[in-house]
């Protein structure tokens, strides 16, 4: 079977969609499949790095196409970057030979509305995988007005690209409750949450290099680690460190990339707390250190996003089998996950509730213990069941494509 991915990143990018994608990637090609990749040219952090144009990674074939590399300093730089990956990326997807098979992810925003109409165009098979929604983010975000014409318009072509694919795969039962109101029947819609990356080179017994490397020593560690995007707000957990600014023995790492981060680094020189640490993305193989390096994991959803967005780093944390501490509604895909199962041992606080939060973090500091995640993560969440599932299920759409 031939199938072509296509998404803005791809590996070596450390965002999650490149990395989720690759996973996938690489399982289809294990399964005796011709699978390529479609994806940009420029890195996902640092547009100035251009990564080669024509690859092959683990028996996957990769093209990236062209983009501007304006970078993400604006939402101008931003806008202008994606129209610039859509010009070249049509022209790819209308050149590529044909796949049997074509597979959307969402980044940048519109991707699966041009990956869907090539594929109609073309006859070809086209499944789409929601691994987050827009222009709901938009609007959720206050960039762009509900009930402006412009909204209207853009969730019309949202829709109408949800209609096209058979089958979509939502990440959560909230996230496919939003993809119905598009006017997709329930039965061509598939749940399947993502995976978490390397959980068994989990790092037991060891002595910590994350840890060593920035002077963690034995403090009690408090990590956010991932996107640090609006969808996420910050400002409660921030909140936390500064309420406990004059306990020296806490430290609070804030990992990898995104627009938030100037928000960390502002606060942290504001009120000069020594205690935040700001940290880049990790590589691959040190995600396993500096996930373990942490003695309790901060997940973060705003209200607003519940089902429109699905942060996959609780999978990440689960696996190394730390503590949670949740900030966000309760009625959400993880508020359910730690409510369904005492074993992940989380606590959960509503935005704005840093009196809340920093219970939280004492209460953690004071017991240090793991939360036998990972037995969570071998069991429903498993990387090797989930990443099957979603190979059969794309297998399944050409099946039905050669039954029509």
């Amino acid at each position: 079977m031939r199938i072509l991915l296509v998404n803005q990143t791809y590996l070596p990018d450390l965002a999650s969609t490149a990395q989720h994608l690759g996973d996938l990637a690489r399982c289809l090609a294990q399964r005796g499949h011709d699978v390529r990749v479609l994806a940009s040219t420029r890195c996902y952090e640092d547009p100035a790095r251009v990564h080669p144009r024509h690859e092959s990674r683990e028996g996957v074939q990769i093209r990236r196409v062209g983009a501007f590399g304006f970078g993400k300093g604006a939402r101008w730089r931003r806008i202008a970057d994606s129209i610039g990956f859509f010009l070249h990326l049509i022209f790819a997807l209308l050149t590529e030979p044909t796949p049997d098979v074509m597979v959307s992810l969402t980044s940048p925003p519109l991707l699966p509305v041009i990956v869907a109409a090539i594929a109609r165009l073309r006859g070809i098979r086209f499944v789409y995988w929601a691994m987050d929604l827009n222009p709901e983010e938009a609007i959720a975000l206050g960039y762009l007005r509900g009930d402006s014409a412009l909204a209207g318009a853009l969730l019309a072509l949202a829709g109408w690209a949800f209609r096209q694919a058979d089958p979509v795969i939502a990440l959560d039962a909230y996230m496919a409750a939003h993809i119905r109101r598009h006017g997709v029947a329930p039965e061509r819609i598939v749940v399947l949450p993502p995976w978490a990356h390397h959980p068994a080179a989990i790092v037991d017994g060891a002595v910590n290099r994350f840890r060593l490397r920035f002077n963690l020593g034995s403090s009690f560690v408090v990590m956010y680690s991932g996107n640090h995007s609006p969808c996420h707000p910050l400002d409660t957990l921030l909140g936390a460190a500064l309420e406990l600014r004059h306990e020296p023995d806490i430290v609070f790492c804030f990992v990898g990339g995104g627009i938030g981060k100037r928000q960390v680094r502002a606060f942290r020189d504001e009120h000069h707390l020594d205690s935040i640490r700001d940290l880049p993305y990790q590589p691959l193989d040190e995600l396993p250190w500096s996930l373990a390096a942490a003695d309790l994991h901060v997940v973060v959803m705003g209200d607003a996003f519940v089902g429109i967005v699905h942060p996959c780093k609780i999978y990440g944390v689960l696996a190394v089998d730390a503590p949670v501490l949740f900030i966000g509604p309760r009625h959400s895909h993880i508020g359910d996950l730690l409510a369904q199962d005492a074993r992940a041992a989380g606590q959960m606080v509503s935005h704005g509730d840093v009196a809340g939060a920093v219970e939280a973090i004492r209460a953690a500091q004071a017991l240090r213990q793991r939360s036998r995640g990972r037995e969570i993560i071998a069991g429903q969440f498993d990387p090797r069941v989930l990443m099957s599932q979603m190979a059969t299920v794309i297998e399944g759409a050409t099946a039905a494509k050669a039954g029509a």
